[in-house]
């Protein structure tokens, strides 16, 4: 779980890279395993859950002002 949740030195188009990746693959399979809080969800259901947590993530995300722009 460390190396999952620990930062690594990846770059920013390594980073990006991961994330279409991951994206790509979220798009191939579909949801198999029931949610440990809601239990079994529909496909819809379960991106739906996968973009608000991504966009939790990503309000912390403030490039320009961290480059000092």
């Amino acid at each position: 779980a460390r190396q999952a949740l620990e930062p690594d030195d990846a770059s920013l188009e390594e980073a990006v890279q991961r994330l279409r990746d991951a994206v790509s693959l979220a798009r191939e399979k579909t949801m198999t395993a029931a949610s440990p809080l809601a239990g079994k969800l529909d496909d819809p259901t379960w991106e739906k859950l996968h973009c608000r947590h991504a966009e939790l993530h990503f309000s912390f995300a403030h490039p320009e002002a961290d480059a000092g722009v």
